[in-house]
């Protein structure tokens, strides 16, 4: 009986925990999460300077910013073809992006959510430079 019930603990332990890696992660990231970025473009602004503080992007979180503004807007719905989202990356890249900078930190797969965009981007930046982005 002791075993059962040890057993039963330890599985509940383990489905209680299982949606816990995929909401915390990154601890980057995690500080920027509760910014409501769907609320306004201020929130939207304030979720860009969070992920460009947390991920050291080159320029800083003033030009981190002012690229997003200058590419959409801050409309992170915003479809431009052939560019998507917040910070217009070529739709057809997006995937790959994502999985490289962004299914590692633990963001969404949308090009049109602001969080996975911004990291995506900031992520990218730091490494490729912002050639990529005419904005810059």
């Amino acid at each position: 009986m002791r075993y059962i019930t040890m057993t039963a603990l330890l599985c509940l332990a383990l489905i209680a925990t299982e949606g816990t890696a995929q909401a915390n992660g990154h601890p980057r990231v995690d500080r920027c999460r509760n910014i409501d970025w769907r609320k306004n473009a201020t929130q939207t602004a304030r979720l860009n300077l969070c992920v460009a503080r947390n991920f050291d992007v080159p320029g800083g979180p003033s030009h981190f910013n002012a690229v997003a503004v200058c590419e959409s807007g801050l409309r992170w719905w915003l479809r431009n073809p052939p560019y998507v989202g917040e910070f217009q990356h070529l739709a057809d890249q997006w995937p790959g992006r994502w999985m490289r900078w962004g299914r590692p930190v633990g963001v969404k797969e949308r090009p049109f959510n602001a969080l996975s965009a911004a990291v995506v981007t900031a992520r990218m930046v730091r490494v490729v430079g912002w050639s990529p982005w005419a904005c810059a």
